[in-house]
């Protein structure tokens, strides 16, 4: 099996022979691109076409929906509650708020 980089630079090459071929001459680099490569020959298709698709990838999972203070006072929060699940500390939190600020605001 090939490394992805040895695929790029088969492709490199191979790629400006396949654009100016004639049908013909495109079936024979095709196979020996799929062969070398192992290749669906649809996507290798598309790649000397086209190229390698750019990397577009999504970040994954949920955005975070809070930031900085806000994250800070929250982990004391749980913290002081002997971090217990987010079911359990939504009843607390009004309480655990009120007891947070007055601790800041004494010091």
């Amino acid at each position: 099996m090939m490394r992805q980089r040895s695929k790029r630079e088969l492709w490199e090459t191979t790629q400006p022979r396949y654009l100016k071929a004639s049908k013909t001459e495109k079936q024979k680099i095709l196979d020996e691109f799929t062969a070398t490569t192992g290749y669906h020959r649809k996507y290798a298709i598309r790649i000397l076409r086209h190229g390698y698709p750019r990397g577009q990838h999504k970040r994954r999972g949920k955005k975070p929906i809070y930031r900085g203070e806000v994250v800070v006072a929250l982990e004391q929060i749980w913290e002081v509650y002997r971090r217990i699940c987010s079911k359990r500390l939504h009843p607390f939190l009004p309480e655990g708020i009120r007891i947070l600020n007055t601790t800041r605001g004494s010091t």
